[in-house]
This record gives structure tokens, sequence and C-alpha cells, in this order.
């Protein structure tokens, strides 16, 4: 795993163990529920990232599409993005090949596409919640983002 992963997914997972740990010792739970809710939450958190990659990369392609240096170091972000994914969904279906994991991966791709499109296409690319996707383009291309 490369460091900024790394580094990432171990913020996020000290973060979540304080917040799990919290919960535990206020309702008494067992040490098994907080492995699992942690765990449960990181996965959130890795899904949500990769969710707004794919919905700012939609609707910039749509309404403003990027300029080559942009789009590279934006693709380059994706790449961490998506090695973070493929390895939470590894560990959360341990049962699945890669093959069915990366499926249930494009599946996401495509439904949240889909969804940006339909949007585009009602709102128009000059809508407050698409201008603020293009924002988050730009934020997600930012050549530092995964830097220390």
């Amino acid at each position: 795993m490369h460091a900024p992963i790394r580094n990432f997914v171990a913020v996020a997972a000290i973060r979540n163990f304080v917040a799990v740990a919290t919960v535990v010792t206020l309702w008494g739970l067992s040490p098994n529920v907080q492995a699992q809710e942690t765990a449960a939450q990181g996965v959130a958190n890795i899904e949500q990232m990769f969710d707004s990659f794919t919905v700012s990369l939609v609707a910039s392609t749509i309404c403003d599409p990027p300029k080559e240096r942009t789009l590279s170091n934006f693709l380059g972000n994706l790449m961490v993005v998506q090695g973070s994914i493929l390895s939470a969904y590894q560990q959360k279906y341990p049962d699945l090949d890669e093959t069915a994991i990366l499926n249930i991966i494009d599946n996401r791709i495509h439904r949240l596409g889909e969804s940006i499109q339909d949007q585009i296409a009602r709102e128009g690319c000059m809508d407050a919640s698409i201008v603020e996707l293009l924002d988050l383009f730009e934020i997600n291309s930012r050549p530092d983002l995964f830097k220390q």
C-alpha cells in the first residue's frame, strides 16, 4: 500500500477507533462489534471519497473540460482513491474475487455517472450543485492532495 493511502487509512482508522471506543464504553458493546463498526465506517469514508471523485469528473467532463495538466493531476489522485476502494472492498467482501469486486466498482461508477448526467440535462451546468462539483474537481486535482 502506498504511503499516502496508509496515512489516510491510518488517520481515518484512529478517528473511527476513538469514536467507536467511546460508544463501546458508553453502551458496553463487545470488541467484535467495535471492530465491525470501525471497518464499516472506514469503507463508508473511502466510498464517499471515491464517489466525490467520480461525480466531479463526470460534471467536469461535461460542463468544463479540464486542461491536460489538471486532468493528469486528477487521474493520479483518482488512482490512489481507486486503490483504496479496491482494498476496502477486498476486505469487505472476502469471498469475492477481484473481477467481482471490480464489477461492483464499475456499477457504482455507472450509477453515479448516470445520475449526474441526468441532473446536468435537467438543471444545466450552472446549477449550484453542479458548480460545487466543478469546484470539487479542482480540489481533487491538486497535485499535493495526498502528499504530506
